[in-house]
């Protein structure tokens, strides 16, 4: 598990495209479908359609959906709290 991934995951859905994701979370368009590619691989099954019209999440990615921006989130949270106690 990477938690990274799980953002690029999250982010591309939130933005449609996994080129706007890597923009924001400062990585390279390849990279952000790699790491992708990399989920899909570990869970066996496939979480975008991807097609000339951009992303769009399977019925796999989208039940995954709430539980890895919930993952996303606890993580900010726990990250914004250790930065706090330094």
């Amino acid at each position: 598990m990477n938690i990274q991934k799980y953002m690029a995951f999250v982010k591309a859905v939130e933005l449609g495209s996994f080129t706007k994701a890597a923009e924001i979370l400062d990585y390279s368009q390849s990279g952000i479908s790699r790491m992708i590619n990399d989920l899909e691989k570990e869970w066996g099954i496939f979480l975008f359609e991807r097609g000339r019209t951009g992303i769009n999440l399977t019925s796999e990615g989208l039940k995954l959906l709430p539980q890895l921006k919930r993952i996303c989130n606890e993580y900010e949270i726990l990250m914004e709290a250790n930065w706090r106690l330094a």
